[in-house]
């Protein structure tokens, strides 16, 4: 989870610093209406800071200040505090600040990084959809189907997909067979990553898109885990 400060810059030589110690990534976010140049600085000692390259979000080539607002960020294996700091020359800018070791120091400027969500139907396909968001990757790290009733025969699966359903298909599983009368929960076998995580990642800027589907099926849930990638 993201380390998070945010300021409202409203004159000159006004800064934000955000320290990083232990993190691998700074997020920087700028808002706001304002005339002036915003200066990035990193410090390995805490105390003196030096202009430094910010990369703008996601990719491009680096830069030492900005007269614009936009997503920028900085990689700080080196550094353990990152500064912006802002010559005015009218208006306000508001710089958000995240350092993290995971994807969440895109929080500087994008929604929740972690998110859980669901669909319930009364009876056939249940369809959920993670809402795509501009420039981020999603990972999905659990799902699992609920069913309210039996399920018998072979046709029933679980697809999911990079975008909507018209998109390229991630994985695909038959789910098991159930004759009971009271319902079955079954975990679905995520793919996992080199570190033995469970791991399906959308293209950038993709929703992803998970189906059940099959001949006859009763009510059912399907509840998941996202994550920025």
């Amino acid at each position: 989870m993201a380390q998070i400060t945010s300021e409202v810059l409203t004159a000159d030589g006004m800064s934000v610093t955000i320290f990083a110690s232990g993190r691998t990534v700074v997020g920087i976010g700028i808002t706001n209406t304002f005339v002036g140049t915003l200066k990035f600085y990193g410090s390995v000692d805490g105390v003196n800071f030096l202009p430094i390259s910010a990369t703008p979000f996601p990719s491009g080539a680096g830069v030492l200040s900005v007269t614009a607002t936009g997503n920028w960020f900085v990689n700080v294996l080196n550094y353990v505090a990152i500064k912006v700091v802002f010559s005015r020359t009218s208006g306000s800018a508001t710089v958000r600040l995240a350092a993290a070791s995971d994807a969440s120091w895109q929080d500087a400027f994008l929604s929740s990084s972690t998110v859980a969500n669901s669909s319930a139907v009364s009876s056939g396909t249940n369809t959920l959809t993670q809402t795509a968001q501009a420039n981020r990757a999603w990972k999905l790290t659990f799902c699992e189907v609920s069913f309210g009733g039996n399920i018998v025969g072979s046709s029933q699966r679980i697809d999911i997909y990079d975008g909507t359903i018209s998109g390229t298909k991630l994985y695909t599983a038959f789910l098991n067979n159930n004759t009971g009368s009271v319902g079955s929960v079954q975990k679905i076998n995520i793919p996992v990553d080199a570190s033995g995580n469970p791991s399906l990642v959308t293209t950038p800027g993709n929703a992803m898109t998970i189906v059940v589907s099959g001949s006859n099926l009763p009510q059912s849930v399907i509840n998941s885990n996202f994550t920025a990638a």
